[in-house]
């Protein structure tokens, strides 16, 4: 086998999710009147907020305020965030939510062990562990409120935060310097950009305070797909279930599916010759094993599962000087030759077809390349 050593994913890759749902609605025209009333002004004035700031007259900028839901964030981190104590806070609660720790996706991993193989499998064991053991606690009788006590602080929570204007400078400026943790100061940079993303005063706000840098170049979440769940497709996943081995093609003219197929050959037949009506592999399952058609690696996470180590995904990729989109196709192989099939005949000159072997929980190691040669 040629070996090209590259880690690819490995589950419980951390990355936070914020969400502003409530805001002071034009925070600078609120704070100028603040200010103005200390003066006895009462005119609009952005000068006299920069004035204010510069000189660190904060308490008109108390008025105003922003409230968060952050999510996928591990409890270690939020026993920090609560430490800012003019915030307010209301956390789920692991008395009464009983916490899903049936996937690899219920507890944040820190990059340092991340990186590393050994401390990641060790990690990853000890979770493992963890989550059986709480599972046992509560069939067993023992109430959420106890059985909790096994959980680590790397469970992940949610949580609504509220701060004000003042406030939340102070944790900006605390939570986004080189001396922070990791998590925290990687949801501090979130919040500004979450913050700058409303655009118009509170844009105006947070680039006053100076934190709008923050925005350039740190939110590195991948924009989500638009996929609209008809009950077309529910139908044709349902089928695909229940008639393992049937391919499924979706015709993107007519808007409409097109099966079945018996075979792979027997679809990509049909699309070799309906290329005209936009036609692509939407989803089949074979066995226990799905492969979609125009996803990325992210979203391949929820269909990887211990029982998958050994076996192979492949992604048909699109080489630099192509001028086509790039297409993936990932899948479930029991060989790296058997993934490596669906290079070159199946797709133009310019594309390449990777190979990843799933190692334990979940990661993906890149083991060969084939590359394509067109029809």
């Amino acid at each position: 086998m040629e070996n090209e050593p590259a880690i690819i994913y490995r589950i419980g890759e951390w990355e936070p999710d914020v969400k502003v749902i409530a805001s002071t609605p034009d925070p600078m025209h609120v704070v100028s009147t603040a200010a103005g009333c200390c003066y006895g002004k009462d005119d609009y004035s952005p000068k006299r907020v920069k004035t204010c700031f510069d000189s660190g007259h904060l308490s008109v900028f108390e008025h105003v305020s922003v409230t968060f839901k952050l999510s996928d964030i591990s409890r270690s981190c939020t026993h920090q965030l609560v430490r800012h104590r003019l915030a307010s806070y209301s956390q789920r609660s692991q008395r009464y939510c009983k916490i899903d720790v049936n996937d690899q996706n219920w507890y944040v991993t820190p990059p340092d062990i991340w990186i590393d193989d050994n401390r990641y499998y060790s990690y990853a064991d000890y979770m493992k562990e963890a989550a059986e053991t709480y599972n046992g606690f509560l069939k067993n009788g023992v109430r959420p409120e106890d059985a909790r006590f096994i959980l680590p602080e790397a469970t992940k929570t949610e949580i609504v935060v509220t701060m004000n204007f003042r406030e939340l400078v102070h944790f900006l400026e605390v939570r986004t310097s080189s001396r922070a943790q990791w998590e925290i100061r990687k949801l501090a940079e979130k919040m500004a950009s979450a913050v700058s993303g409303l655009g118009g005063e509170w844009a105006e706000l947070i680039d006053l305070a100076g934190y709008s840098h923050l925005t350039c170049g740190n939110d590195n979440r991948k924009p989500e797909r638009d996929l609209i769940i008809t009950s077309e497709r529910i139908e044709a996943y349902r089928f695909c279930i229940e008639n393992p081995g049937k391919w499924v093609v979706w015709n993107g003219v007519d808007n409409e599916y097109v099966y079945p197929f018996d075979s792979f050959e027997e679809a990509d037949e049909y699309l070799r010759c309906n290329r005209n009506l936009g036609c692509t592999f939407d989803k089949e399952k074979i066995g226990a094993s799905w492969f979609d058609t125009y996803v990325d690696l992210d979203d391949y996470r929820d269909h990887v599962t211990a029982d998958d180590t050994g076996k192979f995904v492949a992604a048909v990729v699109k080489d630099e000087n192509a001028s086509n989109g790039a297409v993936r196709y990932y899948g479930k192989f029991e060989t790296v030759s058997e993934a490596g099939a669906l290079r070159t005949r199946y797709y133009p000159s310019g594309y390449s077809v990777e190979v990843y072997v799933i190692c334990k929980y979940g990661t993906l190691v890149k083991v060969k390349t084939f590359a394509g040669s067109g029809y």
